[in-house]
Order: C-alpha cells, then structure tokens, then sequence
C-alpha cells in the first residue's frame, strides 16, 4: 500500500492525493450527506448580509442613521462569514473523516479561532483587492493561494500572517488545479443565479411575480449564496487534505488526531 493512500473502515474515507474529479465527485458526495446541516450554517451570515443590503437599498443614502446600521449589518455579515466559514471547515473536516459533529459544536470551534479567523480573511481580503485593482491576474493567484486559509487555521490552529504563508506554501505547485475547481464553482454558481433570473424574468412577462422582478436581485442572489455556499468550503478542506498527502505525505490517523486536537 503507498504511503500516500490509507485504508479507511467503514466509516472513514480512503484518504488520498486527489485530481480534479476526485475532488468534486467527493463534495457533491459530502455536500448531500450534510445538506441540512451546511445549509444552516451557511444561512446565518447571508442573513445577516441580506438584511443589511436591504436596509440600505431602502433608506437610499437619505436616510443617515439608516444607512449607517445597513453598513453596520453588513460590516457584522463580514465577520460572521469569516466564523461560518471556520464551522462549515469543521463540519466537513468532521464528516470526511467520519467523525460526528453537531451545529453548536461547529460554531463554539469557530468562535474559539475567532481572532485569527477574520484576521487571516481581511487580510486576505485586502492582497486580493490589491491585487486586482492593480492587474487581474495576480488577484487571482493571490485568492487561490489564500484558499487554504480557513482549513490551516481551523486544522491547524495557525495564527495571524503565518495561515497566509501556510495556505501558500500548501497549495504551491497545485494553483492551476486549484483555479479550475473555484472556476467551476463559480461557473455553476453564477448559471444557477442566471437560470432563477430569467425563470423571474420570464413569469414577470407573463404578469406573474411583477414585483419579485424588481427586488430578485435582493432575494435570489441570498438564495443561491445559501444554497451553493457550502461548496466553498468543501472544496478548501478536500484541497487541504489532498495537499498535506500529496506534499507531506500524512496518513488519515494523523489528520484525524491533528483535527482533534485544534478543534475541541
């Protein structure tokens, strides 16, 4: 047996380098198992955000003291996407290795990784707008090189710029790869939005759900954020997993004692 394939038990993954479409066969795999579950944690953040975008459509810039608690929900969503992002890792950390894991379990493992969880995402955040705003390309290199971020940070407990370097480091060498997968992704994210959009579009024209044209935008957008959300995670921690065999050749035991160990 190679030293970079572990047997796994009955509930338990073979663990292993994985190419393309080993990795998405197994996040559609892991996304189903776990659906109700994702979907939960994925929910509280867009929530959040919605209810904030909403807030300052509506006031308009007219509104002063309006506005400013939009801006302040939104500024709240931010943060609260960078914990979620941190429970739905545990999540699918937990699940792939056939652990057990609860919602409050997930979320009380990320609020304990709090600090470094946004503090690694803004700061990402603000290489790859740099990064954009001075050539598309190296925003984007910059963005599949921090995908590893959550997933170091959560499953590793590294702190502050060091998860940056970490998800770098990780992922040298796989970019391509990587850039395909979230191409995908995003792909199928984006068609999904497009098809709901003119299904609305289309009853509109009927004169059907008239007013739902107006505000779709608002409320699909959420709605498949929600729904295809999860995905994002997924496919960070199959990447980590993948990176940590195919490039320091750890076996499923030492991941799984690993996880333990920076999760509870």
């Amino acid at each position: 047996m190679s030293d970079r394939q572990i047997t796994a038990t009955s509930s338990t993954p073979v663990l292993e380098a994985m190419n393309v479409g080993m990795i998405l066969d197994k996040a559609i795999h892991l996304y189903t198992r776990n659906f109700l579950l994702l979907i939960a944690i994925t929910a509280i953040p867009q929530v959040i955000y919605s209810v904030g975008s909403m807030v300052l459509s509506w006031a308009g810039g007219a509104r002063p003291g309006v506005s400013l608690i939009g801006a302040g929900l939104v500024l709240v969503s931010v943060v609260a996407g960078g914990i979620g992002g941190g429970a739905m890792t545990v999540v699918v950390g937990s699940r792939y290795l056939g652990k057990d894991i609860t919602f409050s379990g997930a979320y009380l493992a990320a609020l304990r990784k709090a600090g470094p969880l946004i503090g690694g995402t803004l700061l990402a955040a603000l290489f790859i707008g740099l990064g954009i705003m001075g050539l598309i390309v190296p925003g984007l290199i910059l963005a599949v090189s921090y995908c590893l971020i959550s997933p170091v940070i959560m499953l590793e407990g590294v702190k502050g710029a060091e998860s940056l370097k970490r998800s770098r480091r990780l992922i040298k060498g796989y970019r391509w790869q990587a850039f395909l997968i979230y191409l995908l992704y995003w792909c199928a994210l984006y068609f999904v939005l497009l098809v709901l959009v003119l299904v609305v579009g289309a009853f509109a024209v009927l004169g059907i759900l008239v007013v739902w044209r107006r505000y779709s935008a608002l409320f699909l957008t959420p709605v498949v954020t929600v729904l295809l959300g999860p995905f994002s995670a997924i496919l960070s921690v199959l990447l980590y997993y993948g990176q940590r065999i195919r490039k320091e050749s750890f076996d499923l035991s030492f991941l799984a004692e690993a996880m333990a160990a920076h999760v509870t």
